[in-house]
């Protein structure tokens, strides 16, 4: 894992305040590797987006870990029916609203 971040701070230099962020470096080892697996996508998304002048890539990927984080949420306060769909709602919305394939059918994408 030393091996990546050390890569991630080299390609990108200003990734160093959170790589080499105490905070950051006291997390377990699964954790870290979670975070890194965001900045990998945030950082998919922006070279996909040119120059990041379009910033739905980023707010997909943002909706995305935060309905993933919501889903766990439920799922650890064994949270069921009515309770569990008003607590996944807005995460669902915003992740529908930022998906770039929503609403559309297969017979619709390029």
């Amino acid at each position: 894992m030393d091996n990546k971040i050390e890569q991630l701070i080299t390609e990108h230099p200003n990734l160093v305040y959170i790589l080499k962020n105490p905070r950051f470096l006291a997390m377990s080892e699964e954790k870290k590797a979670n975070v890194l697996e965001v900045i990998e996508d945030a950082i998919f998304w922006f070279d996909l987006e040119g120059q990041g002048s379009d910033d739905g890539g980023f707010k997909f990927l943002a909706s995305t870990f935060g309905l993933n984080k919501a889903q766990k949420d439920v799922a650890e306060k064994g949270l069921i029916g009515k309770e569990r769909e008003q607590y996944l709602q807005p995460h669902q919305e915003l992740y529908t609203q930022y998906n770039p394939y929503s609403g559309r059918t297969s017979d619709d994408r390029d």
